[in-house]
């Protein structure tokens, strides 16, 4: 991580908070959904029935939570490590 420019995380962190700022200030109607940011290009989603969106939605959870415990190993394994 010392070879990393601390530009680089400043961008990154300047970049996230854009998106997530955007995100909040949507216009939230009735039929919000967290996380539906109107981004499906194949149309899986909004051709799909009330059972597989529900599918959708938890196969979408689980692989967040999956990621999520993933980045903690990296981060455990960069701490202990070094």
């Amino acid at each position: 991580l010392d070879k990393i420019s601390p530009f680089f995380f400043m961008a990154i962190i300047i970049f996230t908070s854009t998106v997530e700022s955007v995100a909040l200030n949507k216009i939230r109607s009735d039929d919000y959904i967290p996380g539906d940011l109107g981004f499906d290009p194949l149309d899986f989603y909004t051709s799909a029935s009330s059972d597989t969106k529900r599918e959708f939605e938890l196969k979408e959870i689980n692989n967040g939570r999956l990621a999520m415990l993933a980045i903690t190993g990296y981060v455990a394994q960069e701490f202990y490590a070094n």
